[in-house]
């Protein structure tokens, strides 16, 4: 993020929230975005390009319904996918040589994992898979250790867990693309929950 900073065309505008896509006053392009502040207030921010990452598309499908037009057509893929968070204790025995730990998904069986130290002297652990997810502790240090290299196992298997971890599921995800005016182009991609 500091990188982003340092570029004079970025600006980073923190504890904002993107609440609607704007068109132009004869509903022929879209140009740019209206946001809220943390106080409340609400600003238009013009832009040529902006990236409709709401999850599910919403502002764009929101738009779309506003100017009457269709919305793009759906693809749904299943893909079934499960993750998991838990909160361990940092064990004072810890490495020091890492600050965080990414295991990239596999393909195969979508399992994959994050680590990264929180506040309160806590690890925030992350793990995701395809088709059920755990229901206890010992599930979840299993599936750390499922994964393709043993880092967060064994960074866990040891660790005090704090709270109850919380699980969540992405059974399918939808596409579209719409192309029916090339003001409005875009891939419209969501996930369902």
């Amino acid at each position: 993020m500091a990188r982003a900073e340092r570029q004079a065309n970025i600006a980073l505008k923190s504890r904002s929230r993107v609440t609607q896509l704007v068109d132009s006053a004869d509903h022929a392009v879209a140009t740019g975005v209206r946001y809220d502040e943390a106080n409340g207030r609400s600003n238009d921010l013009p832009a040529d390009l902006f990236v409709d990452a709401s999850s599910r598309g919403s502002l764009t499908l929101a738009l779309l319904d506003r100017l009457g037009l269709p919305r793009p057509k759906e693809t749904e893929i299943g893909i079934d996918l499960r993750y998991a968070t838990g909160m361990f204790e940092i064990p004072s025995l810890a490495p020091c040589d890492w600050r965080a730990v990414l295991h990239r998904p596999s393909i195969q069986s979508g399992r994959g994992g994050l680590l990264v130290p929180v506040e309160s002297n806590r690890w925030q652990v992350n793990l995701t898979g395809m088709h059920g997810e755990p229901e206890n502790v010992a599930d979840f240090v299993s599936l750390a250790g499922s994964l393709r290299t043993r880092t967060i196992h064994d960074a866990i298997e040891g660790a005090i867990p704090v709270d109850r971890f919380t699980a969540s599921a992405f059974p399918a995800a939808f596409a579209g693309i719409l192309r029916r005016r090339t003001a409005f182009q875009t891939v419209c991609c969501r996930s369902a929950m």
